[in-house]
């Protein structure tokens, strides 16, 4: 007996180590030192030395990650070796043993018994009690390999025929996190004139007709419950959520989303299309088709130009508010993430998977020019402020009197009656709002060290966003 475990488990380490560091993710390096090769070519402005020198650093790079992915597959294949070579040498009748109709069986059972075993070593603490491990392991088929993510749209679209309308006045809510962005799409959502995704279109977010066919006979209900950020938000399956990031991930992930950092990116016409045909599509699973879409997406402030694009009668809320609390707001959740992620590796990859990059284990900064970024450590409160000048100076200028508009927090929360009436208005809303998300002030004293020069230039930036937006209090 003891042979036939020694072989199973040296195939187990073998399919694992290979899981354990990223067959894709080392795929993707391979393919962002080919991006970025070739952008060096085609640049402007920089000499042929210097193309010459960025060429053979990036050739290096991209050779080593190819050597480290061609390692990897053939590690998938070593079981298969191990089988017949240590196998042979442990027991001769090892080999056979497993094709046969007894060792599948074999196989199976230990299989099943080392499955919860490994997935409870794994966790180096408190294991999310949200997901089995049955769940877990579907959003890592589904959400992971990006090849599975365009199957499920392709398979979308193609058994279901949503006609894409670009008129539609959706409303899309953009800004950084914990600018109130959750609390505007709750107050607009619960006027019941939007569709959103929720959680219940999980994992398969851009299958959401073809999801709900299959789960129809597993649909669960659950109390609401905190969610993660520990904020007092309560959500449960059909609570909306910022889950449309999938879609620009699966399609345009070298244009936006790199190794360190996030960057503003333009769409092409194929790609507008099918976002048109994505929302299409959920309107259709929501039973909704001719309703309007509502969206709470940070980052699409990368791409405000594509959602105007896509759908040009669209309205654009960007919500601010004060920046040293925002920033507190920020590095807080930070902690926050850091600490939660490292006792539940699942959450860290869930948060990945939805390119929810932040704050946490995964955090990644925007970047909106080579001059203008984050800079000095995630945990102290002047690089939340440098994010917070950076993000709302790319920002002001984008929004206009047309279809962006301002909203700032601390004038939502100040005069909530006049706020909640002007944003009706501004989004066609005929049903009142509020009653089911109370809106409350999140301001709260700031104890860490900050630089007074940082503050008082985001201050400066913060009058001009209130300013602009000061139609959120005023008649219209």
């Amino acid at each position: 007996m003891i042979p036939y475990l020694a072989v199973s488990l040296c195939i187990a380490i073998c399919i694992e180590i290979a899981l354990i560091v990223h067959i894709e993710k080392t795929a993707g390096r391979v393919q962002e030192c080919m991006t970025v090769s070739l952008g060096t070519v085609n640049r402007k402005g920089v000499s042929d030395h210097w193309k010459e020198k960025l060429l053979l650093y990036y050739a290096g790079r991209m050779f080593a990650a190819s050597l480290k992915l061609g390692g990897l597959i053939f590690l998938i294949f070593t079981p298969a070796l191990l089988l017949y070579y240590l196998g042979g040498r442990l027991d001769p009748a090892i080999p056979p043993f497993f094709i046969s109709p007894k060792g599948l069986i074999f196989s199976t059972v230990l299989s099943v018994a080392y499955l919860p075993i490994r997935l409870a070593f794994r966790s180096s603490g408190k294991e999310n009690q949200d997901y089995s491990a049955s769940s877990r392991l579907l959003h890592h088929l589904a959400l992971g390999p990006r090849i599975i993510r365009e199957a499920s749209f392709d398979v979308e679209q193609a058994s279901v025929k949503c006609k894409p309308d670009d008129q539609r006045g959706h409303v899309f809510v953009s800004g950084l996190a914990r600018a109130g962005t959750t609390l505007l799409m709750r107050l607009l959502y619960e006027s019941g004139d939007f569709c959103s995704l929720t959680y219940r279109d999980m994992p398969f977010v851009l299958a959401p007709n073809l999801w709900k066919k299959l789960s129809a006979g597993s649909r669960k209900d659950m109390e609401k419950k905190e969610r993660a950020h520990k904020d007092g938000v309560l959500v449960d399956f059909d609570s909306p959520e910022a889950l449309e990031e999938v879609f620009w991930k699966t399609f345009c992930a070298e244009k936006y989303l790199h190794s360190d950092h996030l960057s503003p990116m333009q769409a092409d016409k194929e790609t507008v299309e099918k976002f048109r045909a994505y929302i299409a599509s959920i309107l259709c699973a929501h039973e909704n088709a001719e309703g309007r879409y509502l969206s709470k997406n940070n980052n699409n402030i990368l791409r405000l130009d594509a959602v105007r694009e896509s759908f040009p009668n669209a309205v654009i809320l960007i919500p601010f508010r004060h920046p040293l609390t925002h920033a507190a707001s920020l590095m807080n959740q930070h902690r926050l993430f850091l600490k939660s992620q490292k006792q539940d590796a699942f959450a860290l990859k869930y948060m990945i998977w939805l390119a929810h990059h932040e704050f946490g284990g995964g955090h990644r900064p925007f970047r909106f020019s080579e001059e203008a970024q984050a800079k000095g450590a995630p945990l102290a409160l002047d690089y939340w402020l440098r994010l917070w000048i950076d993000a709302y100076g790319f920002l002001y200028p984008k929004s206009n009197d047309v279809n962006a508009r301002l909203v700032c927090y601390e004038d939502l929360c100040k005069n909530p009656a006049t706020a909640l009436e002007n944003l009706g208005k501004m989004a066609k809303i005929t049903q009142p709002m509020g009653r089911q998300n109370p809106i409350r002030s999140g301001v709260r004293k700031v104890l860490d060290p900050y630089d007074p020069v940082l503050l008082a230039n985001a201050e400066s930036l913060y009058l001009q966003l209130r300013e602009k937006g000061s139609w959120l209090t005023q008649a219209l």
